[in-house]
């Protein structure tokens, strides 16, 4: 896989600021490239958009291609589960405008992938045992201008981690409470985990609010640093989070006793 340098120039809004892969890989055997975004969180899409080149120069520079979705769910070998949603060369009609548009029924899908043939290795053979060069042949750039995604309703899920919770010494825990207003269609979730040990780190800043890292902080003159602040995380040996707590007042579910825990709240959508 070929990795994507400044993606952000494929949804910042301006059309006439494109992104392209500049070298061919010439490799011995096929090279796909991809470009994931996350949506930041999972959202009803039904359309997507391929803005390959438009105006002055309108093209459409992808070969063999796939459109995939995911709404962040995992594999049991922790990979993202994908949706293909096309698969094949662009048409004609693809060439001529610029533009490739992917219509779907609506998915909720928090990532977007396209990923492509950038490097066709047995055309390569053919076309450089003929002579020919094999760039614009064989070679597929992925240039575009805007990768844009269409959707209509709301996010599928929000949630909020607490802060980690010092309990003050080992405690038994015997049950979880909360109260929530739910509109209809939507419900709360809510997962527990704890440990005993933490880790004590620290977050340097400079004077503008700015994290950065010790070695920067250490460098810049006394007037330009920022506070340092503490911050404890989760230790070696804290359970993972637990299933969903199935309503207000249940057994709690994580290791007891402890004496740190955290709690992890979701809005879910249906």
């Amino acid at each position: 896989v070929v990795s994507v340098a400044n993606g952000r120039l494929l949804v910042d809004g301006s059309i006439p600021r494109g992104w392209r892969v500049g070298a061919e890989p010439r490799r011995s055997y096929d090279t796909w490239s991809e470009i994931t975004l996350d949506l930041g969180a999972s959202y009803p899409v039904d359309f997507v958009r391929i803005v390959g080149g438009v105006g002055a120069r309108r093209g459409f520079s992808f070969k063999f291609y796939e459109l995939l979705t995911s709404d962040g769910s995992l594999a049991p070998d922790g990979t993202l589960i994908w949706d293909k949603h096309f698969s094949g060369l662009p048409g004609d009609i693809n060439h001529l405008t610029g533009l490739a548009d992917h219509h779907f029924p609506a998915v909720p899908a928090r990532f977007v992938r396209i990923a492509w043939l950038i490097w066709d290795a047995a055309c390569a053979d053919f076309y450089s045992s003929q002579g020919q060069n094999t760039k614009w042949i064989c070679f597929a750039s992925g240039s575009s201008q805007e990768i844009q995604v269409f959707g209509e309703g709301f996010p599928r899920s929000v949630g909020l981690t607490s802060s980690l919770i010092d309990l003050g010494e080992q405690k038994n825990l015997n049950t979880v409470e909360w109260r929530s207003q739910t509109p209809l269609g939507t419900r709360v979730e809510v997962r527990s985990r704890t440990g005993s040990d933490v880790v004590e780190e620290y977050v340097y800043q400079n004077k503008n609010g700015k994290e950065v890292t010790k070695r920067q902080w250490e460098r810049l003159i006394p007037s330009f640093r920022g506070p340092i602040d503490p911050l404890r995380i989760a230790g070696g040996d804290w359970s993972p989070w637990s299933a969903a707590y199935p309503s207000s007042g249940a057994r709690f579910l994580s290791p007891s006793p402890r004496r740190y825990l955290e709690l992890n709240a979701r809005l879910i959508s249906a």
